[in-house]
Parts: structure tokens; C-alpha cells; sequence
């Protein structure tokens, strides 16, 4: 597979304090990844060092072969799409707002300069957009924010997402319909995701990448770091594992850990 994204040695400081540690990451085509761990355990700021929002201390990104440091926003806007945690909007946009602003700037999707107000009709036909059309998007419920927002992150083709957490505030009918979304996309957008939940990275993940202070401590395809004991350790946890009849594999803490003693 071709890899779209390397990046290695990455150190990142907030004043004097080190949020990441040598951390580091691959993404290849057609890869859906997850991005798991621990909260402040580095993943937002690494997907931000990823997207070219934060400049790290130290450590190399290459964008589809090329050093993200060389590339100017509007080349790095046609590589990839960065789709923030923070979804809540300052102004009344709508749906076709939002497809205009994210194909005429770099801002709030790092969009690529063109024209683009109407909505694409494949776009609109995969991402159930059409009952949205006209409707301001900060008076749609979080599932139709979310599919709009990805919709418009992935309009211009880019060939990487990177999602920082775009199931939050989702409830499991919405997460799961997000996800569905994500791996459909996944062979046209390879894409990081930054989620909390285990089993839903184990079931639509190619592979997960485990952080934990700072650090990339586990990566690998997905089977294998839900069924590696340093998952447990990472989460402050013993997990009791279990196998669908499809091979996923999904966790449970267990109610009583001796860790806890």
C-alpha cells in the first residue's frame, strides 16, 4: 500500500511542558486509523502537528512524500482535510455556506480555493444532506452537524482526513452511522480518527494507535493491540476480552482490578 503520511520524532512543547514525546505515526491508502488513549495523552495536539496547525519542537511529517514543512496551506489543503473537535459554529451558516467557505479558504476545514456553494450531488445522495439544504447548521441535532461537516471535509477529494473526535456528543445510532461513513470513504480518504471508544475502533479500524503520555507506546493492526496486556496497562485497567463470529474483538473493564488496591 502507498503511504500518504509518516511522521516520527515529533516533540511538542506548551510553554515548558513536553505534550509529546518522540511520538510518531504511518497512515497508507486506504487505511482507516484510530487514534486512541488516555485523556491528555497527546492525541488532539498530534493530530494538530499532523494537520500543520502546530509546529513541533523536533521530528519530521511527510505528506505523500513530500516534507509538510515545505508545502504552502494550499497545497497541504489538497492533500488532506482537518475536521476539529470544536464543530460548534459562531455564525448562522448553512449547508451551502459551509461547502462555499470550505472550497473558497483554508479556514475552518483547510479548504481548497475555488467555487464550490452547491452542493455536490454525490455528496449530498451518500451523506443523506438533501433534508439539510437551507437549514442553519447550529440548529441541526449533533448527527446532522457531524455528517454535514464530514461531507464538506471530504468534498474536495483530499487524501487524508484527519477527524479529532467527531463522535463526541453522539449517541450510538449517530457513531455508528458516522463510522459506516468513514470506512465507505476510506479507499477514495484514508483517515486518523481520535476516539474513545475501544470497540468501536476495534470494530471499523484497519489499525489502532495507542498514546499515552505523550508517546505512540502501541501500533499495530487492530486484533492485535486489543488482545496485547499493554492496552490494560495504558487504560489503568483490566480488560475481559471477548470474539464476535466475524474475529472483532471487544472489551469490558472488569469491575474489580487489583490495580485499584
Amino acid at each position: 500500500m502507498t503511504n500518504l503520511m509518516m511522521a516520527q520524532g515529533i516533540d511538542f512543547f506548551r510553554g515548558k511542558r513536553q505534550i509529546l514525546r518522540a511520538a510518531g505515526m504511518d497512515l497508507c491508502e486506504g487505511e482507516l486509523v484510530a487514534l486512541v488513549g488516555p485523556n491528555s495523552s497527546g492525541k488532539s495536539t498530534l493530530l494538530k502537528v499532523l494537520a500543520g496547525l502546530l509546529q513541533p519542537a523536533a521530528g519530521e511529517v511527510m505528506l505523500c512524500g513530500e516534507p509538510q514543512q515545505m508545502l504552502d496551506r494550499f497545497r497541504r489543503a489538497e492533500l488532506l482535510s482537518y475536521l476539529p473537535q470544536e464543530t460548534q459554529l459562531y455564525w448562522d451558516y448553512t449547508l451551502e455556506d459551509l461547502f462555499e467557505m470550505t472550497s473558497n479558504s483554508s479556514g475552518l476545514l483547510a479548504g481548497w480555493p475555488g467555487s464550490a456553494r452547491k452542493v455536490p450531488p454525490e455528496l449530498s445522495e451518500e451523506f443523506d444532506l438533501a433534508p439539510l439544504s437551507g437549514r442553519v447548521l447550529n440548529r441541526l441535532s449533533g448527527g446532522e452537524r457531524a455528517r454535514a461537516l464530514l461531507a464538506a471535509a471530504v468534498a474536495r477529494r483530499p487524501s487524508i482526513l484527519l477527524a479529532d473526535e467527531p463522535l463526541a456528543s453522539l449517541d450510538i445510532a449517530h457513531q455508528l452511522g458516522l463510522m459506516r461513513l468513514l470506512r465507505q470513504f476510506k479507499q477514495r480518504c484514508a483517515s486518523v480518527v481520535v476516539m474513545h471508544d475501544l470497540n468501536l475502533a476495534a470494530r471499523f479500524a484497519d489499525r489502532i494507535v495507542v498514546m499515552e503520555a505523550g508517546r505512540t507506546l502501541l501500533t499495530g493492526p487492530t486484533a492485535e493491540v486489543m488482545n496485547s496486556p499493554r492496552l490494560d496497562d495504558v487504560f489503568g485497567v483490566a480488560f475481559v476480552r471477548s470474539r464476535a463470529s466475524d474475529g472483532t474483538i471487544s472489551v469490558r473493564a472488569m469491575e474489580s482490578d487489583s490495580r485499584d488496591r
